[in-house]
């Protein structure tokens, strides 16, 4: 009894397109402004005078207008990221639990950073304290699902789960943190 489009449909959709389409929104722009910083930096091409004119306008404007793209959107994808969160807290516990490596079901939850899950724990990850409850619950007090409440059968491959979450949120805030330079540099100059 597959049903393909009560699958695309389902509640978390709403949040999951949404993160989407700022993601590609932040990756196009920020990927499209790398081309031209290249461009930018490897030059003139050999016999080409660069004086200011033409060539130098066409890489800044190149690369200023996607780099905004992805600066505007990245900041927006953190209140888009609080959302998700909540709605996979509350519609898919077990998912939230192998993002995060977490086994025991606890309130005061940590936010963890990196680490390898073994044994039923994370090891060697940098831990926020009241991260998760906080994130989830909007209260430091907040329990959280653990790992503990699914039949080990029916569990995810958490290390891939956790390393594949690690990796998105920090690349989206490497590219936040680019964007927040971006922003200062932009009001420090004051124009291109």
């Amino acid at each position: 009894n597959i049903s393909p489009i009560r699958g695309m449909f389902a509640p978390s959709m709403p949040p999951q397109v949404a993160h989407m389409w700022i993601a590609a929104f932040m990756v196009t722009g920020f990927g499209i402004a790398s081309v031209y910083a290249v461009g930018m930096l490897r030059g003139p091409r050999p016999g080409e005078r660069r004086d200011g004119g033409h060539r130098d306008r066409y890489h800044r404007m190149g690369m200023l207008i996607p780099l905004t793209v992805g600066a505007i959107f990245a900041p927006i994808q953190i209140g888009v990221g609080d959302w998700i969160a909540n709605t996979v807290a509350e519609l898919q516990p077990t998912k939230l639990a192998a993002m995060e490596a977490q086994y025991d079901t606890q309130g005061e939850a940590p936010l963890s950073l990196g680490g390898v899950y073994y044994d039923n724990e994370l090891h060697y990850s940098l831990e926020v304290p009241y991260g998760l409850s906080l994130l989830i619950h909007h209260d430091p007090d907040g329990v959280v699902a653990g790992l503990e409440e699914t039949p080990e059968q029916n569990r995810p491959p958490v290390n891939v789960v956790h390393l594949a979450y690690n990796t998105m949120v920090g690349a989206g805030s490497a590219l936040l943190l680019l964007a927040l330079v971006y922003g200062f540099a932009m009001w420090k100059q004051r124009s291109w």
